[in-house]
């Protein structure tokens, strides 16, 4: 019996069962030479006894270790008094002649065990295979904590976790295998999505995004042509009433001139004034308002230039830093960005702080719009998002529209008034015409007449 225990599995081979159905604690039937696990259990030659189960600990001779040797079980109460049986020649006679109380295990029955794993668990292991398929690939344990580690990539996952737990649900729920990349099942997942959930063309887009990210390196999914053709009938059957928003700023611009100056407006209409100053005249996000930093700003008479920290959108992968300049409106002071930006900083900024980047903790910077009540404390996007919204309810809209965004409404109205496409693209920092022009623009109108250039 002991030579038959003294064989073993290579260490690595160990390794990698146990990132994918790990962690293990008991190695059973092993040695002091071939363990895997601090806890084994080793078996030694008996006399007679009961013949039990292996992997069940006899809870009647508790405390009864002369006819087994266990090793590493101090923290373990049950195993450290329990019988690990290898001879049962002389079962029947000891039932005969010593008739055993019945086991517990054959008084109570056990609860039927779940072979279905949960989502979240099974998002873990697709995690540890992808790992172990980056080492398998030559990759050292530096390298892959380095790609996978990273703040972005943490984030990612995050923002993908929930829409790829419904995927690994549907597919618990629809026996379907989602370990092995497969266009269909993502089609069928999607197809399902936009049948009970009424998903449109850009939410299947997005979602398949997602969660095809569980299969790093598979090209099963480029240029599928399915779901080529799913896209195309999904967007060829959806109907799209684009109303053009047509935008009058006058309440807005009537109260804003009505307010005291600068220097004698409360901190709360000063705040929001220049969250919406900066969104409309710089075209910029609550987010890119957030990480302006005010150590980098510059300000001049006629201008001001406003830096924002590893934004949102890449050039290239990389998230350079935005410089956005800002003109001085030269005919009315209350309307004027640099007027009201010079006053914020004067009034309402208090030390100079050393704030982390919500993307790169590493990285800080000086913030420029401070809680109201605390000029020590920098505020996030969704309370800028607030404030801009504040300014932008005065607008009077037909029922049913929604409040537009200031990065949206502010180049809308420049283009209306005949500011060039090639200047309002530079200013909102976006690729190319057709995204401005998809994604913001919220009319199409202009101050030209073209009857009148047309026919003279």
């Amino acid at each position: 019996m002991q030579a038959q225990l003294e064989w073993s599995i290579a260490p690595t081979c160990f390794q990698q069962i146990d990132e994918l159905w790990g962690p293990h604690h008991i190695d059973l039937f092993a040695t002091n030479k071939n363990n895997k696990t601090p806890l084994f259990m080793r078996l030694a030659r008996m006399g007679s006894t009961l013949h039990l189960s292996s992997m069940e600990p006899d809870s009647h001779s508790l405390g009864t270790t002369a006819s087994t040797s266990i090793e590493g079980n101090g923290n373990h109460t049950e195993l450290a008094g329990g019988n690990m049986v290898s001879d049962s020649t002389s079962h029947d006679e000891a039932t005969a002649s010593n008739p055993q109380p019945q086991r517990r295990s054959e008084r109570v029955r056990k609860r039927p065990r779940n072979n279905v794993e949960e989502p979240d668990v099974v998002l873990e292991r697709m995690e540890r295979q992808r790992r172990l398929a980056m080492l398998s690939r030559g990759l050292d344990e530096t390298t892959v904590n380095l790609i996978n580690d990273a703040a972005t990539e943490s984030l990612r996952r995050k923002a993908y976790r929930g829409v790829q737990l419904r995927f690994v649900e549907w597919c618990i729920d629809n026996k379907a295998d989602y370990f092995t990349p497969s266009p269909a099942t993502v089609l069928n997942f999607l197809s399902w999505g936009h049948r009970t959930s009424k998903w449109r063309a850009t939410t299947v887009d997005n979602y398949r995004t997602k969660i095809i990210q569980l299969y790093p390196g598979s090209t099963a999914f480029t240029d599928d042509p399915d779901y080529l053709r799913f896209s195309k009938v999904l967007r060829a059957n959806e109907h799209q009433d684009n109303v053009p928003l047509e935008l009058d700023l006058t309440p807005i611009i009537t109260d804003l001139q009505g307010l005291p100056s600068n220097d004698e407006m409360s901190p709360t209409d000063l705040t929001q004034k220049l969250c919406w100053l900066l969104g409309m005249c710089g075209f910029l996000r609550p987010s890119d308002i957030a990480r302006i930093d005010l150590d980098k700003c510059t300000v001049e008479d006629t201008q001001v230039r406003v830096v924002v920290v590893r934004p949102k959108e890449t050039s290239q992968g990389i998230h350079k830093n935005k410089h956005v300049d800002l003109k001085a409106h030269p005919n009315i002071p209350a309307l004027c960005p640099v007027r009201a930006f010079t006053a914020y900083t004067r009034r309402l900024v208090g030390q100079a702080l050393a704030h982390p980047h919500d993307t790169k903790p590493d990285l800080t910077y000086n913030p420029l719009v401070r809680a109201i009540n605390d000029p020590d404390k920098p505020i996030g996007a969704d309370r800028i998002r607030n404030h801009i919204k504040t300014v932008m309810s005065r607008l009077q809209l037909p029922p049913g529209s929604k409040v537009p965004k200031a990065r949206a409404a502010g180049p809308t109205q420049a283009a209306r008034k005949g500011t060039s496409l090639d200047d309002i693209i530079a200013q909102g920092n976006w690729h190319s015409k057709s995204m401005f022009s998809r994604f913001y623009r919220l009319s199409r109108s202009t101050s030209s007449n073209l009857t009148e250039s047309v026919l003279g």
